[in-house]
């Protein structure tokens, strides 16, 4: 049988703590060795203020190993991270419910996409044929101001925080 690789893709600016409540839970799901987060280094001053290495630095200080956060050029088709993979893995790309409308299941002719939708029941394919989506239930988690959290949130909330605020929500 082939191997199940959990991937968690993302811009992550930053990786806050309903990002680790998720890599948490997949990780659970599908075996931390088996998880991976994938991002990129793209960024700009306004919403993508991060670097690839200060994204990987805060999940790492929120306990995702360095090893499990990977650097790719595009997060939804993380290249980078498949060729390093046995080419009968299966991949499972797990997303938050906002990112449902990044995945279309049917091609414009009616036959099935790339992506399906993962139900745990069906015996999957190698990522070369097929890709796989599983979309978490929001994780409910609000920032210190009463704002559900999400990047928008946070980097709005921590823009302004001092140390110990900031220390309080991101846990260094």
């Amino acid at each position: 049988m082939n191997r199940v690789i959990a991937i968690y893709p993302g811009r992550f600016h930053p990786f806050c703590p309903h990002h680790l409540k998720a890599y948490q839970r997949i990780a659970n799901k599908f075996g931390p060795e088996n998880t991976y987060v994938v991002s990129s280094n793209v960024r700009n001053s306004k919403d993508s203020p991060f670097t690839f290495d200060e994204k990987q630095t805060s999940a790492a200080y929120q306990g995702v190993p360095p090893d499990r956060f990977i650097q790719v050029k595009n997060p939804y088709s993380p290249k980078e991270l498949l060729q390093q993979l046995n080419p009968q893995d299966s991949a499972v790309f797990v997303c938050g419910q906002k990112d449902r409308k990044r995945f279309q299941f049917k091609k414009q002719d009616g036959s099935s996409a790339y992506f399906q939708p993962y139900t745990g029941k069906d015996r999957l394919k190698p990522f070369r044929e097929k890709g796989y989506v599983f979309f978490l239930p929001d994780i409910d988690m609000e920032t210190p101001t009463g704002e559900k959290m999400s990047g928008t949130s946070m980097r709005k909330y921590l823009a302004n925080a001092n140390s110990e605020e900031f220390e309080h929500l991101m846990g260094f």
